[in-house]
């Protein structure tokens, strides 16, 4: 599967950036589109972990019980976690969740708990998946913005292709054209890239979601 974005660019635009700014407009564009191209084989992966894992959605009610602390029950959505993650135990007899992918409303009640259940990582600017922290029950936690809000993915990723669930098999992994410059004094630039993904064992993903 091939995945292609294009860039064209001005010529006094690219003059003016080297001139205020020390910027090789080239060398940004080139990066940006190689940036968003991983994105989408990103973007694709995750969306296909979360279509063939199997049993339905370990849930979570985030209404708090009348006698229950806020924060106490909060913290009961860890136990819903590792519920999650012995299914992927059960299904596989190897392995457990080592990460989860969460939405942004599940990732308000994730970064909302205390110190010693949530260990968070120093904020960080930029688009796209932020890396949130490390939960006390072992898994490592994304923020992806553009997840169901309320739904997150528990994942394992192993060190062989035997504890693999998804597979990106790249082919050629990043190419370019040639910059062409017209009289229009604008150039013009593609980037591509060529690779297989594939699911090859479902059972190592696992659904949540917060009601």
């Amino acid at each position: 599967q091939r995945r292609r974005l294009k860039a064209r660019r001005s010529t006094d635009a690219e003059q003016d950036l080297q001139a205020v700014h020390g910027i090789a407009a080239e060398a940004e564009i080139v990066g940006f589109l190689g940036n968003e191209i991983q994105k989408e084989k990103y973007n694709y992966m995750i969306r296909q972990a979360r279509t063939v894992a199997p049993g339905g959605y370990t849930e979570w009610d985030s209404t708090t019980p009348l006698a229950v602390a806020e924060m106490d029950h909060r913290i009961s959505l860890l136990p819903r976690v590792t519920a999650a993650s012995n299914k992927i135990f059960t299904s596989t007899q190897r392995f457990g969740a080592d990460w989860l992918v969460v939405g942004p409303n599940f990732a308000t009640y994730v970064e909302a708990l205390p110190a010693m259940y949530f260990t968070p990582e120093p904020i960080k600017t930029g688009a796209g998946v932020h890396k949130n922290g490390t939960l006390s029950t072992g898994q490592v936690v994304y923020k992806d913005p553009t997840f169901p809000t309320n739904e997150a993915i528990a994942g394992h990723k192993g060190t062989s292709f035997l504890d693999a669930g998804l597979v990106e098999a790249v082919y050629v992994g990043l190419y370019s054209t040639d910059v062409i410059r017209l009289d229009d004094f604008r150039a013009r630039v593609g980037l591509a890239s060529r690779s297989a993904i594939k699911v090859v064992n479902a059972r190592y993903y696992s659904k949540m979601r917060i009601n």
